[in-house]
């Protein structure tokens, strides 16, 4: 019976040994974890919605990704004319908004902005602007290929590379959008205007 007790009594400190020893285990942090952790990317403020509902000078938004909704003046956007598109229910937009202040700087309208889109002098050429966020060149505009397209700060922005072999990185430049609406797109990109319809 005593050994009975003393085998019992080992196999339960074993037991209790090999459970702290896996609870002092920890992971091993790279100093390259340590890197990301002390400098985390900043959070675009460019917020992606749609729109439910217009109210005079204010629109009605849900949040894509935290399905809050916001109630935000428009008064100073049509007064700058920083409406890029029209303002369509249902339809999808990118956002600089100051939520404290219940004001939008800037809003372009996704929906309208993504698509087939032929430049103006009946070339053919053009640009293929997905949802997704891919971009591709129709013809050929400026001896680049457009690669992708991304809403950052509230602003359009493109990737591409050159057409004529010079450089095979993909590069980003910031454009500029002059018009936007339905069946009209007009652009300034790498110094230049371009004039784009459905």
């Amino acid at each position: 019976m005593k050994l009975f007790k003393l085998f019992i009594l080992s196999i339960t400190l074993l037991a209790f040994a090999s459970c702290n020893n896996g609870s002092t285990t920890q992971i091993k942090r790279t100093e390259a974890d340590a890197a990301r952790k002390a400098a985390p990317k900043p959070k675009d403020p460019t917020l992606m919605v749609v729109l439910e509902s217009t109210k005079g000078d204010s629109i009605v938004v849900t949040d894509s990704e935290t399905k809050s909704q916001y109630t935000l003046s428009v008064s100073q956007l049509m007064q700058d004319k920083e409406i890029h598109g029209s303002l369509t229910q249902k339809n999808k937009y990118a956002v600089m908004a100051d939520l404290n202040k219940k004001t939008i700087s800037t809003l372009i309208n996704i929906t309208e902005l993504t698509g087939i889109w032929l430049l103006n002098d009946k070339s053919g050429n053009g640009i293929r602007l997905d949802e997704d966020g891919s971009a591709c060149s129709i013809g050929k505009i400026d001896d680049i290929t457009f690669h992708s397209w991304r809403i950052e700060k509230g602003q359009l922005k493109l990737t591409y590379i050159l057409s004529d072999g010079s450089n095979y990185g993909e590069q980003e430049e910031a454009a500029t959008i002059v018009a936007l609406s339905s069946n009209q797109f007009v652009v300034e990109f790498r110094g230049q205007k371009h004039s784009f319809g459905k």
